[in-house]
């Protein structure tokens, strides 16, 4: 077997499982499944023309979403958008801010929302109307579950940032979910209330 050859179907063992995972990643962040596409062969073909170059990869997985993160950051500059410093203030004061400002208050607790009432399509909406800058790292986290570690080494940002990042993402999703069940809530029984009515 010619070197060229085996090292091309090491390669591929390695990079075709992740494609499923990359592409997944490209789409939270690009919303746009052409442009995800786009990403994830950008990223490929980088990362094969890399690979013969390399002599140790340390994690092959964490390389090549790092290499996916460069693609995503030179197309959409905003992703690693705020500084820590602004991030931890919009992380702190998020839900104070909106409980007690004019803006429309929670329904309830997002801390007391039954899992049983969350949709797979709650969680994926409230992730994709995330800020540019916090939903890289709340993929990477909670949808391919990287470490903290690992996130910081493909971000290339610190591991305090990430844990900043995470907290304000996390808070913004639980706020979301808890107005997207409670809109839902609302709507069943307005349509329970017309069911009701009619039968009356």
């Amino acid at each position: 077997m010619k070197p060229f050859t085996r090292a091309r179907r090491e390669f591929e063992a390695l990079a075709l499982p992740q494609l499923p995972n990359l592409l997944r990643t490209a789409f939270y962040v690009s919303g746009v499944d052409s442009d995800a596409r786009h990403l994830v062969a950008v990223t490929i073909g980088r990362a094969y023309r890399s690979w013969h170059k390399l002599q140790v990869i340390p994690d092959f997985r964490v390389w090549l979403f790092r290499i996916l993160t460069t693609a995503l950051v030179h197309k959409y500059v905003s992703i690693l958008g705020l500084s820590s410093s602004s991030a931890c203030v919009a992380a702190v004061d998020l839900y104070s801010g909106y409980t007690q400002s004019g803006w429309q208050a929670p329904a309830r607790d997002p801390g007391q929302l039954a899992m049983s009432e969350v949709s797979v399509e709650d969680v994926e909406q409230a992730i994709t109307d995330l800020p540019d800058h916090l939903k890289l790292i709340v993929v990477l986290s909670l949808v391919e579950r990287f470490t903290y570690r690992d996130i910081a080494d493909i971000a290339g940002i610190s591991i305090e940032t990430v844990r900043i990042r995470l907290c304000q993402g996390r808070t913004m999703m639980r706020l979301a979910i808890v107005d997207q069940v409670a809109a839902g809530a609302t709507f069943d029984m307005a349509a329970d209330g017309v069911r009701r009515s009619k039968m009356g």
